[in-house]
């Protein structure tokens, strides 16, 4: 079934064929480029489906553009972002939006008859820019058209091998290769680049390989002190940047010519991805461990690079910019040390949709194992330790970003090697064998207090897991189902009900060193909720225990559904209390005054 924004494209589609569609279904709005009203990348007409209503408006920061068009149409009012139809009108249907905006397009053409101050100054720049053709280039560019490049290549002076470089020419490379030629011979252009550099900035893929393979310089400077990876990097030529890594390159070399947007130590191949907002560029050289707090300093112009990448996107300058991993970054290098300092400029209110994908999936496999890059607001001594230790060194998890911890102010709890080791697998399974063969279910006395004030009797406690695959927190179990820490350090809420379970199946999604292990909770229609858990080689899962308390607990869960109260002991299992973790390993705990409630006293 189409959504409203879905019917709102193929209205204005169906209108206007040269409408760009730049995002639906992402948020409450609507976004839709159409050139022939603005041919600015960044202006576009809005929908704003919030509230059950639909508004419409068109986003554009250049008054001088707009002010012919609010002067000639009093249907039309002037807002921060833009212009929008007087009165903000809310429309109820799809078909009486699409009229409002048919209104406000209208109103453009309205103009129709005028050069707008945009396509003014552009002629008029034109115009300066035109000088008389040197004849002698001419005749040359002319032979060229013929066939004959002879006389062209003398007049730019281009050595052969960067011009077959820059076209793609492998012929024309090979020869050059065999034929011993100098494969760093530099350009006559000021930057005094190589094939190399003009390769990796046009992405030209086989020629870069085959020029790495054959003995040229990959990390090889311009006059500008640019190598071919900054060009790569900057263009996003993913596959460029990664031939050159693999090839050895300095990913954290900085570029020394002045830029407003490099800090005073100038930038670096991240610093020049993050800036164009190339992300599989980003992705890659972050997977490479490429040095992060380049993107910390300052620029030249004094600005904070963040919200200068912010600013150059409201102007329209940045096609792939993407305001969700990018705060992702910031936040993983500031976390609660620096407040907002956006303002709000619109009086709407934001509904953002409850699923936003944040979690920014790797290029491929990363190469190596290692930590992801987590975000968190607890900055704590406690916090950090509760990281070091629950945390391993993962492929699948290697330099993830967009994963979000809420880490407790009662996280020392979680720390303490007492009662919340590191079991040994044999431990574990000691644990589990003891809960299936006795049908016994443990209850945690010594769980944190804090969690006890919410959810009561704790049987299980998993101290750190990644669920839904972008949240860390604790995770805990007790007779209702599962809860953990959801949009906030310290909140405790339930994330799973046990009488909504279907199934629970287990994988193992990384089997070396670490293993990565995975539980997920099934409903009957098909949904389910994954749980993930580092555990280092030679440890047990504390997520194991969890199938074994299902397993005890499956008889009372499935005969308890529908009704009030849980028809304890249907399975004929027992309730022990445990004071500590020690005394899960002691075998007589388990027998010895073991509760087990009468199924017909509920």
């Amino acid at each position: 079934m189409s959504t409203i924004q879905d019917q709102l494209v193929s209205g204005i589609s169906s209108k206007y064929s040269d409408a760009i569609v730049k995002k639906v279904n992402k948020d409450n709005y609507l976004d839709i480029h159409i050139p022939a009203l603005n041919p600015a990348k960044g202006t576009h007409l809005f929908f704003n489906t919030s509230k059950n209503t639909i508004k419409v408006g068109f986003y554009c920061r250049d008054e001088e553009f707009l002010a012919p068009i609010l002067a000639a149409n009093p249907v039309l009012e002037a807002y921060s972002q833009g212009i929008r139809l007087a009165g903000n009108t809310p429309f109820e249907t799809v078909e009486e939006a699409l009229s409002g905006a048919s209104t406000l397009i209208n109103a453009f053409s309205n103009e129709s008859s005028q050069t707008s101050p945009v396509q003014e100054e552009l002629s008029k720049e034109e115009e300066d820019e035109i000088e008389p053709i040197d004849e002698a280039l001419l005749e040359n560019l002319l032979d060229a058209l013929e066939g004959n490049t002879e006389n062209v290549e003398m007049i730019f002076d281009r050595p052969e091998l960067i011009s077959a470089a820059e076209k793609g020419d492998m012929d024309t490379v090979n020869r050059i290769i065999q034929e011993g030629g100098d494969l760093d011979i530099l350009d006559s252009g000021q930057d005094k680049y190589t094939a190399i550099h003009f390769s990796a900035w046009d992405g030209q893929n086989e020629v870069l390989k085959a020029l790495i393979d054959a003995g040229a310089n990959p990390d090889i400077l311009g006059t500008d002190s640019r190598t071919p990876i900054h060009l790569a990097a900057a263009n996003g030529r993913t596959e460029a940047v990664k031939l050159l890594i693999e090839a050895g390159v300095d990913i954290n070399r900085r570029v020394l010519q002045p830029n407003e947007y490099h800090s005073e130590e100038g930038g670096t191949p991240l610093r020049e991805a993050v800036l164009n907002q190339v992300w599989p560029v980003i992705e890659l050289l972050i997977q490479h461990k490429a040095d992060l707090t380049c993107l910390m300093e300052p620029c030249a112009n004094g600005s904070y690079f963040f919200d200068a990448i912010r600013t150059l996107a409201a102007e329209g300058k940045l096609e792939g910019f993407n305001e969700a991993k990018l705060s992702v970054i910031e936040n993983v290098l500031y976390g609660d040390s620096r407040e907002e300092e956006t303002e709000v400029e619109s009086e709407e209110e934001v509904v953002v949709e409850e699923e936003t994908e944040v979690f920014i999936e790797p290029i491929e496999e990363a190469e190596e194992a290692d930590f992801p890059l987590i975000n968190h607001t607890n900055s704590t001594p406690e916090a950090k330790e509760y990281l070091r230790k629950w945390q391993e060194k993962s492929i699948q998890y290697a330099f993830a970003l967009g994963i979000t911890a809420n880490i407790p102010s009662w996280v020392s709890t979680l720390i303490d090697d007492i009662n919340f080791p590191k079991f040994k697998q044999k431990q574990l399974s000691q644990i589990k064998n003891a809960i299936t063969s006795e049908k016994v279910i443990p209850i945690l006395s010594y769980a944190p207090i804090e969690l006890q004030n919410e959810m009561k009797n704790a049987w299980w406690i998993i101290p750190f897991v990644i669920w839904k695959e972008d949240v860390v927190s604790w995770v805990a179990v007790n007779k209702n189902g599962f809860y953990g820490a959801h949009e906030g350090d310290d909140n405790v809420n339930m994330l799973f009900s046990w009488d909504s379970l279907s199934e629970i199946t287990f994988d193992t999604l990384e089997d070396g060193a670490v293993r990565v292990e995975r539980m997920n909770l099934h409903i009957d229609n098909g949904g389910y909720l994954s749980f993930d858990e580092f555990v280092a080689k030679g440890n047990g899962s504390y997520l194991s225990i969890v199938e074994a308390i299902y397993e005890v607990r499956k008889e009372t869960i499935d005969a308890s559904k529908g009704q009030s109260v849980w028809k304890e002991g249907t399975g004929g299992e027992g309730f022990q209390t445990f004071d500590n973790a020690n005394q899960l390993l002691e075998d007589s705990k388990w027998t010895t005054d073991v509760s087990r409630p009468d199924p017909s006293m509920f």
